[in-house]
């Protein structure tokens, strides 16, 4: 194997799929599978990673003299490629052990990266390269694309959404809970997450999402990695896998460009009903508060419970947040002013209890100076599936947020 390539593309593509790269390094995935091809009358080389459940791939402008493959370490190819020069070229090839070396073999030991005068190696490891090579292969580089989709839509939605959605190591009998939804409604292009303590809705007003992608269900293990890569890119090609035994969608691929893919499976089960859930919440009292303040206040009280709860009291035009810490007898008690909306009584007095994070997530996503916040009477407990909805609407984008109370 050796090949030539500029050091900013070549950094630029590490990153690009050290995304998705397989931490548990089951079957020889754990680190970054490079192929290279020529033939006589074309060459192409691949940087590629799987993390089993999403995979990416980028295509690198290259001249290439032999043609190989090896799986390399990421943080070190990642570490000798930091601060060079852009434009300089990068020369990467196999080389063998040192003749007379104890145990030298006429194996390739190592990878040589020559760029200029400065040279660094990485280990060279054989182990997984066939199983990822058949991974690689698998992707539709050729298909036509199906539909296309924003990226910035969909960095938004993983963006606001993803706080809702339980770890796959969570809750996993709910495992179809463990992803985003995206469907496109009346309302507009929609993404749907809940844990069952916490559910949100984001819409993209004004813009209906493709009806072939109503219904697809992303894993979570997938989004960071999906909106990484998705979110400056105007037009995503979207196209569509192969299909389980009852017809649905198993795999979805995203094509960025002409040269970078990502693949992701997609979670198949039953998902709850999101916008008749969050409809069917509707507060007894609104009120609006400095947003920016909020984070604040949240952002102390974090350190002072083990329960991670926020405890929320509404009295008259002014909102209490506080946080105790059973362990250590510490608390904490903060209060900012707040506006009630019409026809909310001046003497309300409400208490409720919530997961802080949850707040703290749907607060700190929004970019607006105000957060408009409803709340029902925390003492009639008739009401307890309306729980705290938060509210964030803009222009472009509404979302809304149902948080479940914390009875104790």
């Amino acid at each position: 194997m050796k090949f030539s390539v500029k050091a900013g593309d070549l950094l630029d593509a590490v990153n690009k799929v050290s995304a998705t790269i397989d931490k548990k390094k089951d079957a020889g995935t754990g680190g970054i599978f490079v192929s290279v091809h020529k033939t006589e009358t074309s060459s192409a080389v691949f940087l590629y990673s799987t993390n089993i459940t999403a995979e990416s791939t980028v295509k690198l402008q290259a001249t290439v003299e032999m043609a190989g493959m090896t799986l390399l370490d990421p943080d070190q190819l990642r570490a000798g490629l930091q601060s060079r020069n852009p434009g300089d070229l990068a020369e990467i090839e196999l080389v063998l052990p040192s003749k007379g070396k104890a145990g030298s073999s006429d194996k390739p030991s190592r990878i040589r990266v020559k760029i200029g005068r400065n040279v660094f190696h990485l280990g060279y490891d054989s182990k997984g390269t066939d199983i990822m090579a058949s991974r690689m292969n698998a992707i539709p580089f050729k298909q036509a694309p199906s539909y296309t989709v924003k990226g910035k839509d969909l960095n938004e939605f993983v963006r606001r959404a993803q706080f809702c959605i339980p770890r796959e190591n969570e809750a996993t009998q709910r495992f179809a809970f463990s992803g985003m939804k995206l469907v496109s409604t009346d309302r507009g292009y929609e993404a749907h997450a809940t844990d069952a303590h916490a559910c949100a809705r984001i819409v993209i007003k004004g813009q209906k999402g493709p009806k072939e992608m109503e219904n697809i269900l992303i894993p979570d293990v997938a989004l960071p990695s999906l909106a990484k890569l998705v979110r400056k890119e105007e037009d995503v090609r979207v196209i569509e896998g192969a299909r389980n035994a009852t017809g649905d969608i198993s795999k979805l691929f995203f094509r960025m460009g002409e040269d970078t893919f990502f693949g992701t499976r997609l979670l198949i089960g039953k998902f709850p009903d999101i916008g008749k859930t969050i409809d069917m919440h509707v507060p007894d009292y609104w009120f609006t508060v400095n947003r920016e303040e909020l984070c604040q206040i949240l952002g102390r009280v974090t350190a002072f419970d083990d329960a991670r709860l926020a405890h929320l009291e509404i009295y008259g035009k002014t909102l209490k947040i506080s946080a105790h810490n059973k362990l250590n007898v510490s608390d904490i008690s903060d209060e900012m002013p707040i506006t009630l909306e019409a026809g909310v009584p001046e003497n309300l007095d409400v208490k409720v209890t919530v997961n802080l994070d949850y707040l703290k997530n749907a607060a700190s996503t929004s970019s607006k100076e105000t957060l408009r916040i409803g709340i029902h009477d925390y003492n009639d407990k008739a009401k307890f599936n309306k729980g705290l909805v938060v509210d964030d609407v803009d222009d472009a984008v509404e979302s809304r947020y149902v948080i479940m109370p914390v009875w104790q």
